[in-house]
């Protein structure tokens, strides 16, 4: 199984390696990080569009496509609230 980590900020990956470290995740499962900072730039400088929501969905395929069985997505700016 591969567990895909959907990143806004390359940082990000370093907080989510700790947790995935002392939970020994990385032991049962494929690990993999994938940074996109372009949806968050999109998200502050336009807002949630219907361009964003498809720029996420790409990525989101993409994942798919490269085996990913699990995609969680790190960014609460890239998603509405409603």
């Amino acid at each position: 199984m591969q567990i895909a980590f959907l990143h806004t900020l390359s940082a990000n990956q370093t907080l989510f390696d700790l947790f995935i470290a002392s939970s020994g995740l990385e032991k049962r499962v494929s690990i993999r990080h994938y940074c996109a900072p372009k949806l968050l730039q999109h998200a502050s400088e336009v807002g949630i569009d219907d361009e964003l929501a498809a720029m996420v969905e790409q990525q989101i395929v993409l994942l798919e496509e490269e085996g990913a069985d699990w995609i969680i997505c790190t960014c609460s700016s890239i998603g509405d609230s409603q």
